[in-house]
This record gives structure tokens, C-alpha cells and sequence, in this order.
């Protein structure tokens, strides 16, 4: 019987020129397998792989790069999704964009996808969004604008935590749930939002300052 192959670690010896290839008969991956390899600027993922680890430590990362015969990832721009890319799965922490739309067929964002981004200033995201998960922009500390998708009717603690440039969000009337901690360290926000509004409700609970938008 054949023994599967697992990648254990990577360290930065393993890398060429900040790119680490993971070899095609690699079928697991431990889950801290890329703890060791700060360097690691560019990551090539083969067909054979099925699941991959958090790349929290990988403080370079500028791009996650997914052969097109892989069945359940697939990458665009250098961001890493599920296949159909309905699912935004991590948003390289060194991506070089300074703003940045998720695309119109992501319908969910998995918990930590943005978690400390290093460059990110604004991100739009679309209508076509019904789910986001917990701490999704934890420690994005150039983010400074976001809009809320108005399919979103909850947002989970500590999405924001962190965001200490946060200066602009956009709330639609669709979200009525804050959970707790959402926006600790957001000292420069102004939650924008219609008069009314659960937001706004929020907003004055916890000392934000408010705006009010347009009503379509």
C-alpha cells in the first residue's frame, strides 16, 4: 500500500527567492507546517492538495497560488478561495493591494481572512455576501473604509478589533446583531448608517460618532 506522503514544516532554507513550491505528491499538511518560514513570499499549491493551514506566521506573504486542477482551492489576484469561489478563504497578510473588492461571487468570508494585513486601506464588499465570520479584520491597522453588504444581518465580535486607522463603515438597515467587541481600538470611527437604524441604536449605545447616509 502506498504511504502518503505529509509536509511537516517549511523553513526558509526550503524557499527559492521567497517562493515555496509544494511538491505534487504531498497529500497532507500538518497544521503548523508553515510556522517556520517567515520569508515566505509566494506559495504555489499543487492538485493534490485538499487542505491547507493558517499562514499567520508568514508575515511576507504576498500571494497563494492554486493549480487550476485543485478540487477544492482555487486563487485569484493572489487571494486564496474555495473552488467555486463563493468562499473567501485568507487574504495574504503582505498582499500589495492598498484596496481591494471582493469578488461579485464570494457569498461568505471565513473567520481571520484579513486578519492583520499589512497594506490594505479599504475594501468594498458586495451585495452577494450572507455570511462573515469572527475576526475577519483583526489588526488591519492601515484600514481606514469598509461597507457592510446588506445581506449581512449579524456582525460577529471582534471583526474590527484592532483597526486603529478604521475612520469609515458603512451599516445597511439589514444588520441588527452586534456581537461584543467589534470595534475595540476603532478610536477614529464614524459608523455611517440611516436614522433609525439598529446601527445607529449601536452606534449611541457605545459612544460612536454617527453619520447619516442617503436613503436610496
Amino acid at each position: 500500500m502506498e504511504v502518503e506522503k505529509v509536509l511537516t514544516a517549511v523553513y526558509d532554507v526550503d524557499l527559492e527567492n521567497g517562493v515555496f513550491r509544494i511538491p505534487e505528491d504531498i497529500r497532507h499538511i500538518d497544521g503548523g507546517a508553515f510556522s517556520y518560514c517567515p520569508n515566505l513570499r509566494k506559495l504555489i499549491v499543487p492538485n493534490s492538495i485538499d487542505w491547507l493551514p493558517d499562514f499567520y506566521d508568514c508575515l511576507l506573504l504576498e500571494s497563494i497560488e492554486v493549480s487550476e486542477g485543485n478540487e477544492e482551492y482555487s486563487s485569484l489576484d493572489g487571494v486564496l478561495f474555495d473552488k467555486d469561489k463563493k468562499l473567501l478563504v485568507r487574504f495574504p497578510r503582505n498582499h500589495q493591494a492598498t484596496s481591494y473588492c471582493v469578488p461579485q461571487s464570494v457569498t461568505g468570508i471565513c473567520h481571520y481572512a484579513f486578519q492583520c494585513c499589512e497594506n490594505i486601506e479599504k475594501i468594498s464588499i458586495p451585495n452577494s455576501i450572507k455570511a462573515m465570520g469572527r475576526w475577519i479584520f483583526y489588526g488591519c491597522k492601515k484600514l481606514r473604509e469598509i461597507n457592510i453588504s446588506n445581506h449581512i444581518t449579524k456582525i460577529e465580535g471582534n471583526t474590527f478589533f484592532g483597526c486603529e486607522n478604521l475612520e469609515r463603515i458603512y451599516i445597511p438597515n439589514s444588520v441588527t446583531e452586534f456581537d461584543s467587541k467589534i470595534f475595540t481600538d476603532c478610536d477614529k470611527l464614524t459608523i455611517y448608517c440611516h436614522k433609525g437604524s439598529a446601527a445607529e441604536k449601536y452606534a449611541k449605545e457605545n459612544n460612536i460618532p454617527v453619520s447619516y447616509a442617503q436613503e436610496n
